[in-house]
């Protein structure tokens, strides 16, 4: 993409500093503070040679995104949208997903991967990787993380997860930071045992839930047989009982709510 500083004298409206590319045949502008706009070739001439008309309404909306006739106030507002549009780069990464296996026991409509079988060897994370995984992550300047294990199905490779859990708290004792950790699971493998850890160790729960049986169960067909639907919904209760009992035993301990995550398909729609 190419850059212009408009130097050219006019009655016109100036031009600011923009980039601009040719797509077919229009014109893209865009602007360090994250604004942008399609230009026809005529407009866009006009535009580059600051002859563009004054109070027009192309000019209007090209004045309220910085790309006309900005004066130091202007300029001050647009900074303050370019600092704050690149507030990240300088606290560092905040969120780290942890693909902890590529099996899984769905295969999901819209799935972004192709998931190896249940039973399949050799595609988990080990814990020497994942330790490696931890110790990179606490070496970012932010001070907060947020591990959050995904997969595939991230409960297949449970005693990864289990360890990546205990780990991370143990680094964290030294490093003192506000460390969050939570699972985005389909839920199927959920048993007694694995949400006593999860709960124990404040680990948040998400699970994939896309509504009624006929629409999730065509989008997540699940490879066990029968409906991942029904499954789900056992779970959720069991979970949200679980979470209920916990809050009710012990108020001042915070417990995080069972959250879902829903996939818009077009089958949804």
């Amino acid at each position: 993409m190419s850059a212009i500083k408009s130097k050219k004298k006019s009655d016109g409206a100036k031009a600011g500093n923009f980039r601009f590319k040719k797509s077919g045949k229009d014109f893209l502008i865009t602007n360090d503070s994250g604004d942008w706009c399609w230009l026809d070739p005529a407009d866009f001439r006009r535009f580059s040679e600051s002859k563009l008309e004054k109070g027009g309404k192309l000019y209007q909306e090209l004045s309220a995104k910085g790309f006309v006739d900005v004066d130091k106030k202007k300029m001050a507002a647009l900074a303050c949208r370019y600092l704050d549009m690149n507030r990240s780069l300088a606290k560092g990464t905040s969120l780290f997903i942890i693909v902890l296996t590529l099996r899984c026991n769905h295969r999901c409509l819209y799935c972004q991967v192709i998931p190896e079988k249940k039973n399949t060897k050799g595609f988990d994370m080990t814990q020497a990787t994942a330790k490696k995984t931890v110790d990179l992550i606490f070496r970012t300047p932010s001070p907060s993380v947020r591990i959050e294990f995904q997969g595939g199905e991230p409960l297949l490779n449970w005693l990864t997860l289990r360890y990546i859990v205990k780990y991370a708290k143990e680094v964290n004792q030294k490093k003192k930071k506000d460390l969050q950790i939570s699972l985005v699971s389909n839920l199927t493998l959920m048993d007694d045992k694995k949400l006593k850890f999860l709960l124990d160790e404040g680990v948040g729960i998400s699970c994939s839930f896309d509504g009624p049986a006929k629409v999730h169960d065509k989008n997540r067909i699940y490879l066990e047989g029968g409906s991942s639907h029904q499954v789900v919904i056992r779970q959720i209760a069991k979970i949200k009982q679980a979470i209920k009992k916990r809050k009710k035993e012990n108020p001042d301990r915070f417990v995080d709510e069972l959250n879902g995550i829903l996939t818009v398909s077009r089958f949804s729609l």
